[in-house]
């Protein structure tokens, strides 16, 4: 099944939004 892999995408795609944002409002800052 692909529930796992959308799992671990969804996972995946949440941190690097979350890195990303972080950096972001460093760069903001």
């Amino acid at each position: 099944m692909n529930v796992m892999r959308t799992t671990v995408a969804t996972v995946v795609a949440a941190t690097l939004s979350m890195s990303a944002l972080s950096l972001f409002l460093q760069q903001q800052a």
